[in-house]
């Protein structure tokens, strides 16, 4: 099966996506799937290729610009050249798009016009936000509904039940999450240090950590029997 992933959202840049991304593709590559990645790029001039655990990424170029419009194009545009080199190359069975809403029209588009299935994953709970209408509604308009959803948040698959799109299958599947090491039915080894608290994001207002910095102020004022460490 040859499964081509596209994202606006790779290595170098690390989140939530990147992190998922590498664990998927690794593990659909381990199961003897042909798996390719998309990835548009505005800090390099030339297409480029390069091999990772087992499946290829492919980074095509395009003009940075501030313009939100103008850079949805130039992304539309870019990705959707290489969607047509990429299937003239050999014939692509799935399609797997990712990110939150630059890659969406190019990938819809194309699937509608070569009748290639079409996956989505949503990693965003914004895209329910009354203002994201349009990024919802235009994709479709413009080239056809997902074939499947997968969320990385039980809420966002609740979310897809009520948003019209509920004849959809939808899978739910952990952002970030490793099979080969995630064990979440193993008891916690025992810590002398206490109770540790692991705040797994980058530092950025939209995860929170003032939320985790309040609640450390709240802790330190208790008395409680365990040490904490954050």
């Amino acid at each position: 099966m040859r499964i081509l992933h596209i994202s606006n959202d790779f290595l170098p840049l690390s989140g939530g996506i990147s992190t998922h991304l590498q664990n998927l593709l690794k593990q659909q590559s381990s199961l003897g799937m042909n798996v390719r990645l998309i990835v548009p790029d505005e800090t390099i001039i030339q297409y480029s290729e390069e091999q990772r655990d087992g499946y290829q990424v492919q980074r095509v170029p395009y003009k940075g610009t501030k313009n939100r419009l103008l850079k949805l194009k130039r992304i539309t545009d870019c990705v959707q050249r290489r969607l047509t080199e990429a299937h003239q190359e050999e014939n692509i069975d799935i399609i797997h798009q990712h990110d939150h809403r630059a890659t969406r029209t190019a990938s819809s588009i194309f699937s509608k016009k070569k009748n290639i299935p079409l996956i989505w994953t949503n990693h965003y709970i914004r895209f329910f936000n009354p203002g994201e209408l349009i990024e919802r509604i235009f994709p479709i308009a413009a080239g056809k509904r997902p074939d499947g959803f997968i969320s990385v948040h039980k809420t966002i698959a609740e979310g897809f039940k009520s948003s019209g799109f509920k004849n959809i299958p939808i899978e739910y599947i952990p952002n970030g999450v490793d099979c080969e090491i995630f064990r979440p039915h193993q008891s916690p080894k025992s810590s002398t240090a206490g109770i540790n608290v692991l705040f797994p994001q980058r530092m950025d207002p939209i995860k929170g950590p003032d939320v985790l910095a309040n609640a450390i102020l709240k802790l330190q004022k208790k008395s409680f029997d365990q040490n904490w460490r954050f």
